[in-house]
């Protein structure tokens, strides 16, 4: 394959416009637009990474399914954007639990400036949401013991964001068993962490963890578009909202997700019923050669990070 590192430039747009130049030089060269579709999602451009994706499904048969994976993955941050913005509301996986509900609620009263009603209903939630214990290991493998475990972002707390199935979907942490998250290899995995998720059912799924806070891609900060950093706004109901990579908060300490290579949570088994059965794309063991993990255009992604 082309290495592609040699089209980093010192800001993104200008990044952007030395792939776009060698698309227009080659064409037919498939990695030059694999690597545009995947710089477009960081940038926040999803309805031009969703064509440069297309063209990709379209020039080879053999991307079709990272094509299909990842056009799902593209068409969730639209819907995402408005559940954060209190317009709609996500796919809550497993017993339903009126605290979750008090959580979206909470975005839509803030979006009706209606700010400290919102953030009562938010600690009214926090306070009622089971903890959850267990450990993280790192990728350098150290491990970490929790007694509780939430996304440090505290509109969401105590329910993690995933993409299953070409889903988005709010997840109490109550409800998963085990998150092995996959190498950082690709562009795109600073958009979407490619995980396989263990429910608490003992059913497997794969799916993402979006790696970044929603809107950091219209962010100025390269380095937050890049998931290199995280910074916290305030927001007028007195809530700490991310920007950039996501991270995590225990009672023992926090950590980046681009960090983590495996979280363990001790969890109650639950029914089929309970759990809502099982999400779609949910299988009982690992797919081999899940879609996201295909390797596409060659570049030295850790020199990036």
């Amino acid at each position: 394959m082309t290495t592609l590192t040699t089209n980093f430039a010192d800001t993104l747009e200008q990044t952007l416009e030395n792939v776009k130049n060698q698309v227009r030089k080659q064409p037919a060269d498939i990695n030059h637009r694999l690597f545009l579709f995947q710089l477009m999602a960081v940038m926040g451009q999803w309805s031009k990474s969703h064509t440069q994706l297309k063209v990709c499904g379209e020039m080879d048969p053999a991307n079709l399914a990272l094509m299909h994976v990842y056009n799902e993955a593209l068409q969730c941050e639209a819907f995402r954007a408005e559940v954060f913005s209190g317009h709609v509301r996500p796919l809550v996986f497993g017993k339903p639990q009126p605290w979750i509900a008090s959580l979206l609620e909470a975005l839509r009263l803030e979006d009706a400036g209606q700010h400290a009603a919102g953030q009562r209903l938010r600690e009214s939630a926090f306070d009622d949401a089971k903890p959850t214990a267990g450990s993280i290991t790192t990728r350098s493998g150290a491990q970490l013991e929790f007694t509780w475990i939430s996304d440090a972002d505290q509109r969401l707390g105590p329910v993690l964001e995933a993409i299953v199935g070409g889903k988005y979907y709010w997840v109490a942490w109550e409800n998963i068993r085990a998150i092995e998250l996959q190498d950082v290899t690709d562009l795109r995995d600073l958009v979407w962490q490619p995980v396989y998720f263990t429910w608490a059912n003992g059913g497997q799924s794969p799916g993402f963890i979006p790696t970044r806070y929603v809107g950091t891609e219209a962010a100025a900060d390269d380095d937050l578009r890049m998931s290199r950093k995280t910074i916290w706004k305030p927001t007028e109901g007195g809530a700490y909202a991310g920007l950039g990579q996501r991270m995590f908060a225990t009672d023992a300490d926090d950590v980046a997700l681009l960090d983590v290579a495996q979280i363990s949570l001790r969890v109650e088994g639950q029914t089929e019923t309970e759990s809502h059965a099982q999400l779609p794309g949910t299988n009982d063991t690992h797919t081999d050669t899940p879609a996201y993990a295909i390797k596409t255009a060659s570049f030295n992604l850790a020199a990036k990070l």
